[in-house]
Formats: C-alpha cells, structure tokens, sequence
C-alpha cells in the first residue's frame, strides 16, 4: 500500500548518512503551505489536491509528502482554519528544498493552481528529531 511506504520513509528519517555534517545526522527541512481558495467547492478542492499529488509528489532529496483538505470539526482557540487544503514535503537537505524551488514540476503546479488560490502561506522548519511511535512495531501489509 503507499501509505506504508510514506510511514516507513518517514521512520527511516532518522538514519544516519556519512555525508551529513556534524555527526552524521541528516538535515531535514519541512516545507508546509497552507492554501486558501477563492471558490473553496468541492470540485475546486478536488482539482487542488490533485495537483499537488501530481506536480508536487515526486522530487530529488524529498523524503516525504502529503497533501489534504482542512479538517472539520470543532472549533478551538488555537484551530486555524485560514485555509482550504495545505501540503507538506520533507526534504533531505536544504539543497533540496532550493532545487524544488527551481524545478519545472513545481512551476507547472504554479501555473496551474495559481488561479484557484487567493491566499498562499509558506511555512519551513529544521527538523531537530523526528519519532513516530506507532511506526516502531508496524510492519508492511504483505499480500
């Protein structure tokens, strides 16, 4: 199943590579956007997290992605809900993340979903430790 994949990739985050500076640990960068629509329908909706999947899903030094809709729900004080659907790529070093930036995969998205959105938020973090406890045990579906 990909989910699968995408959870062991991400528990596999915390290896450590001989190229990595100081000690061996990887840089990680988490690059989230959050996306407000104009139109947020459904069919719009649609449209946008499909296209991230297929512009945004597949890049060099990417370790992990993800993209949805917001959650409904109760409300909280501390629930943003400025947003419609929101994207979260981790990348294996900074470099990555500049590569992504510059890459025809990610203008095509831009060109494409730019018409839809009317507010666009770019969130990055250094990621100092990643754990995912219920991905310790697991082991992949075998058919």
């Amino acid at each position: 199943m990909p989910w699968v994949n995408a959870i062991l990739l991400a528990a596999a985050m915390n290896v450590t590579d001989s190229t990595a500076p100081q000690g061996g640990e990887v840089e990680l960068v988490c690059h989230t956007v959050y996306f407000t629509l104009k139109e947020p329908t459904r069919a719009n909706i649609d449209q946008f997290v499909a296209s991230c999947r297929k512009h945004s899903s597949k890049h060099e030094g990417a370790i992990f992605f993800a993209c949805g809709e917001r959650a409904e729900g109760p409300a909280g004080p501390f629930k943003d809900k400025d947003f419609h659907v929101s994207q979260t790529i981790i990348f294996r070093g900074r470099e990555s993340v500049e590569a992504y930036m510059k890459s025809d995969a990610r203008q095509r998205f831009v060109d494409e979903c730019k018409p839809l959105w009317s507010k666009v938020r770019v969130f990055e973090s250094n990621l100092r430790g990643m754990e995912m406890p219920a991905v310790k045990s697991a082991e992949p579906n075998r058919k």
